[in-house]
């Protein structure tokens, strides 16, 4: 009989989660698996990830918000549990709820903290998918508390949640499975993956455009329409001379390494000028969508960070110390010259962070315990 594992994701945007995704794919070869989601945040986007046993929580109506409320004021008042919020907390409650009339699993993964949070109030052994690091989180404490082991993405950041090791621990990047293809592309113009926004250095690749005109760039993913609507303003002469475009249907997972496998470099920037972005979490972290460009075997421009340094050592991309034009264009110059090394040293660092791989110690794992 195959064990059954829960996930517990505590957002609203798993279609744009790919650990979670591939984890789950991995995970269902071997196991019955059930991801427990928020339904879609409807400004963020609509889709849900087909093929895939989701359970989404709709919000709790007006009478069990007040039996939350009120547990809220109970729980942090006079029994010691974490001041998360209340808003949190409901998200929290509504899980718990529903997983106390469901069957006991065979073990639970939470994404995140807060989620651990919420699996360690079940009869089964837990374990921390770590996507994001809170350097104040107020759930620290509970970690070591019922915690199985941790997936997490580097030493660094394992040590950061356990300066005293001793939980069990498996490193596993926020990458693609690689799969080898057949399929060759006349690679064109930059490509711009992931959600739009400021903090990710969107506008420092759109303006490297309206300097060098003769550069297309591709925006691929998540446009809120915050971000749209100051595009279709401030550049809107670009966006009429196709010198910039925008894409922001959904594509799977799977299909999108073949998709930015039609460009010729990529861009993955962290605009550490932005105070929530000039923290331990983002300077140490390795970006999905790094890794999905070199999947694809598409060179990377990415700034001057710890966390991307996957670049410097395979010789995949450049790195960047300022993301201004004159920067960006004298990247793309270096990866034009010697492209076909870049594209090359993007498939072995492909090779060897392929979820698939890097995941397979944690299914033993599971599998024995």
């Amino acid at each position: 009989m195959r064990k059954k594992i829960y996930i517990l994701y505590p957002d609203d945007h798993l279609s744009y989660s790919p650990s979670v995704l591939n984890l789950y794919d991995e995970l269902s070869r071997y196991f019955d698996v059930t991801i427990f989601s928020n339904e879609p945040n409807i400004d963020f986007n609509y889709q849900k990830p087909a093929d895939r046993n989701v359970y989404y929580l709709r919000k709790p109506g007006t009478f069990k918000r007040l039996i939350f409320a009120t547990l809220y004021l109970l729980t942090t008042n006079f029994l010691g549990w974490p001041k998360m919020g209340m808003f949190r907390f409901k998200r929290q409650m509504n899980v718990l709820f529903l997983l106390k009339t469901l069957p006991v699993p065979d073990a639970v993964i939470g994404v995140d903290l807060m989620s651990v949070w919420t699996a360690q109030k079940l009869p089964a052994p837990v374990h921390l998918l770590s996507l994001e690091i809170n350097e104040n989180d107020i759930f620290k404490k509970t970690l070591k508390k019922k915690l199985t082991s941790v997936l997490i993405q580097s030493e660094e950041r394992y040590r950061y949640y356990f300066p005293e090791r001793g939980v069990k621990v498996f490193y596993v990047q926020n990458a693609p499975v690689y799969r080898e293809s057949n399929s060759f592309y006349d690679r064109k113009g930059l490509i711009y993956n992931g959600t739009a926004a400021i903090e990710f250095g969107v506008f420092y690749c759109i303006d490297f455009v309206l300097k060098y005109k003769k550069y297309f760039l591709q925006m691929k993913g998540a446009v809120p329409q915050k971000i749209k609507a100051e595009l279709e303003l401030r550049y809107k002469m670009l966006l009429q001379q196709g010198c910039i475009a925008i894409d922001n249907t959904y594509i799977e997972t799977k299909d999108l390494t073949d998709y930015l496998a039609h460009f010729r470099i990529g861009f993955c920037f962290y605009d550490t000028s932005i105070e929530k972005i000039n923290t331990f979490n983002y300077l140490t972290a390795p970006s999905g969508k790094l890794f999905a460009y070199l999947a694809a075997g598409t060179p990377v421009i990415v700034n001057d960070i710890r966390g991307l340094n996957v670049v410097n050592e395979f010789k995949c991309g450049v790195m960047i110390k300022e993301m201004d034009p004159e920067t960006i264009y004298a990247a793309v110059t270096e990866i034009e010259t010697h492209y076909e090394t870049y594209s090359a040293n993007c498939i072995l660092a492909a090779k060897h962070y392929s979820f698939d791989k890097n995941i397979a110690p944690f299914i033993d794992f599971l599998q024995s315990s």
